[in-house]
């Protein structure tokens, strides 16, 4: 009878051992879903006054784009550098050609990077929508 008393208290050991290490991933993993979710929430904040202002269905019409997206600049990137930290190595490759697209794509070397900005407002909207797909939530049992 000792026997089977020690077999049982090592199998409840082993179940214990096993749940407390799936719970801890499990905790981790959802840390980490909420703090990539904080940072998507940041990232889409910081484009918010822009895509109001910018927007082609903005009561706005006359607005600086040139001063408006330069002076949010910093805060675009602020903003783009802490969400980057959330993604894996795929979506951070995929997410950086996305940003390249939004800043840097003008199609002439001599224009500043918002020019493109200033004949087509949707554009920039598309752009900014596209880096926005990197914050959906995604399911919390994808691998």
């Amino acid at each position: 009878m000792p026997g089977y008393l020690a077999n049982q208290f090592l199998c409840v050991l082993i179940g214990i051992i096993f749940g407390g290490f799936i719970t801890y991933l499990f905790a981790i993993r959802m840390n980490r879903k909420m703090q990539k979710a904080v940072a998507g929430q940041k990232l889409r904040d910081a484009f918010a006054c822009e895509l109001a202002v910018i927007n082609p269905k903005s009561a706005i019409k006359n607005i600086n784009i040139d001063s408006t997206l330069r002076e949010a600049l910093p805060k675009h990137m602020a903003a783009k550098t802490e969400f980057m930290f959330f993604l894996n190595k795929t979506e951070r490759k995929a997410f950086a050609e996305a940003w390249q697209q939004y800043y840097n794509e003008t199609g002439d070397p001599n224009a500043p990077w918002y020019a493109c900005y200033h004949t087509d407002r949707t554009l920039f909207c598309k752009r900014v929508e596209k880096l926005f797909e990197f914050t959906q939530e995604e399911s919390f049992w994808k691998i």
